[in-house]
Parts: C-alpha cells; structure tokens; sequence
C-alpha cells in the first residue's frame, strides 16, 4: 500500500515539474512574413554632400550605397535614402527612399518611397509613396496614401488625391480636384467627376459613370416653379441636380442646383429620394438689377422605376428670401412662416413636387 502511495506522489510530482518548466520556456518568436525590404544589396553609410553628381564626397559610388543624410546642393543620384535627402534642384535615388526628401524642382525614385517627398516641381515614385506634394505634379505607379499638388496627382493605386486641376487614379478612396477622374472611386468631390463603375459618392456639377450611374433628364413641376427641366448625374449613392426653371406669373425664370440619394425599397423598382435644391430666382432677361432671391427646398420623394423612366413625386419644405425692392418675385399662396422686414421678406411653406426622369445610359 505505501508503495502505491510513493508512486503516486512520484508520478504527481514529475508531473507537475514537467508544467511548471513548460510555462518558463520562452515563447518561440513569431517570425514576421511579406517584409519588405528597402535598398537591397546597398552600402550603409552616413553622409554625403554633392555638388552636382559626381562631384561628390563620395565620386560615382553614391548609387551603390544608402545614407541616412544625403544633401545636394544642385542635384545628385543616390542608390537610397533611410533618412534625409535636400536637394538644391534634384533628387534621384535609384532605389528606395525612406524618411523627409526635399527639392527645389523635382524629386525621382525608382524603388519604393515611405515618407515624405516635397518638391517645387514633381515627386515621381515608381513603386508606392508615403505623401508627396509639389507645385505641378505627383505621379506614382504603386500605392500612394496622399498626394498633393497644385496640378495633377496621377496614382495607380491611392487613398487621397488633392490638385489644383487633376487627379488621375485607377483605384482611389478620395479625390478632390476641379476634374477628378478615376477606374475604381469610394468618394469624388469637384466641378467634373468621371469614374469608371458606379462604386463612387460623386459630389460635384457634372458627374459621368462610364458602367451604370445616372445620366438623367426630365421635366418637373411644384407648386412654385410651375415647370422645369432637370439633369441627374452621379449614382444613387449620392447625385447631383441641375435645373432650368419658369416661374410664370412674372416672367421669372430659376436656375438651381442640388444634390439627391436614393434608397432602394428591397428588390422592387420602388424608391426614396431625399434631395436638396438651391434655385436663383431671375427676371427672364437675366437683369436683376442688383437684387436677389432665392428658393431653398428639401424633398421626401417617392419614386418608381420602369424601363428607363423614373415617375415621382412627394412633400417639399420650402424657403423663399427675396429683397424687399425685388417686387416681380411673387408671394407664396400661403405660408406657415412668413417674416417681412425693411430690406427682405422670407416665407416659409409646405408644398409638392412632381416629375419624370429618364436615363440616357
């Protein structure tokens, strides 16, 4: 019997040991995967300075090595950067840059760029880009995450552009720019949009989906416009209005513009709309002689979808601010909310629109 006890308390012990030890091992060390590696097969070293390559510190072997500062008073070539690059003109890096890069006109890297790359001119990134910005353009043919440039950014893969004039890319979360164009877009914002399928919220003037979207024309008419004709374009994500107006009892005609959403009701070709509308009030031959108004809307739409025809209609709210002196812009029938003051009056009302669109695409 003792000798049953012995072993048990033997065999509970090893036991016990062998638990405790595993728990004081060492955990093994998850061996990273996919790491990038910059500057492959380059020399480390600290500085240099170039006058203007060759004319170097360190002669022509600048390209076979990587500094972690490199400075060029005119412009020089490098085979990296792991740090900060200035130069006077010109940076070329025949691998990759990592860190602050800086030049007067332009900066070139033919690797990959992770960081910051400013120029007067250009930043131009063969494999992707941390942020750039430059006074004419960025271009990179990889993944860029900003771009920022008083032009043109072209990116074939981005997260966000901003220019002046132009962004060009293949798949982009954000764009803004005066023109943006795009293959695969989540949000566009500018005067001219144009984006390939219709993925993209489309926030401007003019918006074209080359697959699907809206390209929508159609006649309207509510209690205050009597009639009108409107062009949609975007998708039904979000889409924009432009809208040419009578305003009868004066001979007054509008011009608005305005932004709209569709949600579709399941499967059925039934839908609302949530839109809101800016309208300018003008006498017919343009003369307003230095006086405003204007109409403000919100609108509930019900909508219905056949063929290519959209028939709806529904509840607006209604705004109407005019100048006092502006006395061709009539009344409202009725408002709910009206205010009259020594240089404006103001109403506001309840009211109903409706139209037909039909889409072109």
């Amino acid at each position: 019997m003792l000798k049953k006890i012995a072993g048990i308390i033997t065999l509970s012990a090893l036991t016990w040991g062998g638990a405790v030890a595993q728990l004081k091992q060492p955990k093994a060390k998850k061996v990273p995967t996919n790491k990038i590696e910059y500057n492959i097969g380059l020399q480390k070293s600290t500085a240099q300075l170039t006058f203007i390559t060759p004319m170097s510190t360190d002669g022509k072997s600048t390209k076979d090595k990587e500094y972690k500062f490199s400075l060029n008073i005119l412009g020089g070539i490098t085979g990296g950067i792991n740090g900060v690059e200035l130069g006077g003109l010109f940076n070329i890096n025949k691998q990759d840059m990592r860190g602050l890069q800086m030049s007067g006109l332009f900066n070139l890297t033919e690797g990959a760029a992770s960081g910051f790359q400013f120029a007067g001119i250009a930043n131009i990134v063969q494999k992707s880009s941390g942020f750039q910005f430059s006074g004419v353009a960025n271009y990179t043919s990889g993944i860029n995450d900003l771009q920022m440039s008083g032009v043109v950014n072209i990116a074939t893969a981005s997260r966000f552009q901003m220019a002046g004039v132009v962004n060009y890319g293949q798949g982009v979360d954000a764009q803004i720019a005066p023109i943006n164009i795009a293959k695969h877009a989540t949000f566009q914002m500018g005067i001219i949009n144009i984006a390939e399928t219709d993925e993209a919220a489309m926030l401007g003037i003019l918006n074209y989906v080359r697959k699907g979207g809206l390209l929508e024309i159609g006649i309207s008419a509510n209690d205050y416009i009597y009639g009108a004709v409107n062009l949609v374009t975007g998708t039904d994500k979000l889409y924009s209005i432009l809208s040419f107006g009578a305003y009868s009892p004066s001979s007054n005609v509008t011009v608005g513009c305005g932004l709209g959403t569709r949600i579709q009701l399941g499967e059925s070709p039934r839908g609302i709309h949530f839109e809101l509308m800016h309208n300018q009030i003008y006498k017919n031959n343009f003369k307003n002689k230095g006086r405003n108004a204007s109409l403000e809307q919100a609108k509930v739409l019900y909508s219905v979808r056949k063929n290519k025809f959209t028939f709806y209609g529904g509840p607006t709210i209604n705004g109407l601010i005019r100048d006092v002196a502006f006395t061709e812009v009539k009344d409202p029938v009725y408002s709910i909310f009206d205010k009259r003051g020594n240089k404006h009056n103001f109403d506001l009302w309840a009211g109903a629109e409706v139209g037909v669109r039909f889409n072109l695409k």
